[in-house]
C-alpha cells in the first residue's frame, strides 16, 4: 500500500510506479508480518527560458533539459484562458518548440511539463504556472546610432529575428515616411543619400516578417534618431610650436567650406578663437599662445546654406601642445 497515491501506487504485485512529486510511504504486509519504506519522487520542474517570436505567426518557446526526463509536455494559453495542451514531445534533451499561433497581435503564454514514463501513460513534473509569454510580432527595434557621413546620413540598429526592416524618415513637422525596405535579418545599417545640408532628419526602424502577401510589423523607437546633415568632422593630426604661435592641423573633411577652430585652457570649456575658409585650408595659427601655458584645440567644418552656416560635429578631446 501507498500512504499517498499522488506520489506513488503499489500494485497488487509489489510493483511501485511514481506519480508525482512528494514523498509517499510504502508498506508490504505478508500475515502478521510488515515492512515499509519512505519514497521521495523529485521530478525537476522544467525551467523556462523565453518565449519569443520567431516567424509570421510563429513562437518559439524555451526552457532547460530537466536530467533523465524522457520528453515534455507544452502547453499554451492566452491572459483569460486556463492552460491548454498542445502537444507531446519525445526525447528529454529537447530544449524547444516552435508553435503556429491564431492570430499575429494577440499574446501567448506558453509552459512545460517533463515526464517519465511512456508517452501514452506518463508521469508528469509540476509546471510553472506563471509560464513565458510572447506576442508573433517582431520585437521593437533597438536604434544605434545615426551620423553625417560622406554620401548621405548613416543609420545603424540591432539585430534580430526577423525577415527584414523598414526603414522610417521625418523632418520638423512631418509625420514619418517610409523611405527604405531592406530584406534579411543581417541587413543592420542604411544610407540615406536623398538629404540635404543643413536638414534636420528623424529616423525610425521596424522589423517584419512575411508570409506571402501576409506581414507582421513590429512596433518602433517612436522618439527615433536626430541627425542634422553637415560636412565631415575634421579628424585631427596635432599641435606644434612654430616660433612664437603653435599650429594646429587637421585632415580634410568631406563637403567642407571651410573650418572653425576652438581652444580651452585645462577643464574649462572651449571657447571659438579663429576660423579658415576653404575645404583646402587644413591648418592655423595661433599667435595668442602664452609661452609655457598649455592649449588644447579642435576643429569643426562648416558650409553655407540658405545664408546660414552649418557646423559638424567636432573630436571631444582634442590635440593639446604649448610653446
Amino acid at each position: 500500500t501507498s500512504s499517498d497515491e499522488s506520489v506513488a501506487t503499489v500494485t497488487q504485485k509489489g510493483k511501485v510506479t511514481a506519480v508525482g512529486n512528494g514523498t509517499a510511504k510504502v508498506t508490504a504486509r505478508v500475515g502478521r508480518k510488515k515492512a515499509a519504506c519512505e519514497v521521495s519522487v523529485n521530478f525537476g520542474t522544467p525551467k523556462l527560458v523565453s518565449a519569443k517570436a520567431d516567424g509570421y505567426r510563429k513562437i518559439t518557446v524555451t526552457w532547460k533539459k530537466v536530467s533523465k526526463s524522457k520528453g515534455y509536455r507544452i502547453y499554451r494559453k492566452t491572459a483569460s484562458g486556463k492552460w491548454k495542451l498542445l502537444t507531446t514531445l519525445e526525447g528529454g534533451s529537447t530544449t524547444s518548440y516552435t508553435d503556429t499561433v491564431p492570430k499575429v497581435k494577440k499574446t501567448y503564454f506558453y509552459t512545460v511539463r517533463a515526464w517519465l514514463g511512456t508517452a501514452d501513460d506518463p508521469v508528469l513534473s509540476d509546471y510553472d504556472a506563471a509560464g513565458v509569454s510572447a506576442s508573433s510580432l517582431p520585437e521593437t527595434v533597438a536604434l544605434e546610432t545615426v551620423e553625417s557621413v560622406k554620401k548621405g546620413i548613416c543609420l545603424t540598429w540591432k539585430a534580430q529575428t526577423a525577415d527584414g526592416y523598414k526603414v522610417y524618415r521625418k523632418t520638423s513637422g512631418s509625420s514619418w515616411t517610409l523611405v527604405k525596405e531592406l530584406k534579411g535579418r543581417n541587413k543592420t545599417t542604411w544610407t540615406d543619400k536623398d538629404v540635404k545640408y543643413g536638414t534636420s532628419y528623424t529616423y525610425t526602424v521596424r522589423a517584419f516578417f512575411r508570409s506571402g502577401t501576409l506581414e507582421a510589423l513590429g512596433n518602433y523607437s517612436k522618439k527615433g534618431l536626430t541627425q542634422v546633415r553637415t560636412s565631415g568632422v575634421p579628424a585631427l593630426v596635432g599641435v606644434k610650436a612654430s616660433g612664437s604661435s603653435l599650429v594646429v592641423t587637421w585632415k580634410k573633411a568631406f563637403g567642407a567650406k571651410g573650418y572653425v577652430i576652438y581652444r580651452k585652457n585645462g577643464s574649462g570649456s572651449w571657447k571659438q578663437i579663429g576660423s579658415v575658409a576653404g575645404s583646402g585650408k587644413v591648418c592655423w595659427q595661433d599667435k595668442t599662445a602664452q609661452k609655457g601655458v598649455s592649449y588644447t584645440y579642435t576643429v569643426r567644418s562648416y558650409r553655407t546654406v540658405d545664408g546660414k552656416k552649418v557646423t559638424s560635429a567636432y573630436d571631444k578631446k582634442g590635440v593639446t601642445g604649448k610653446r
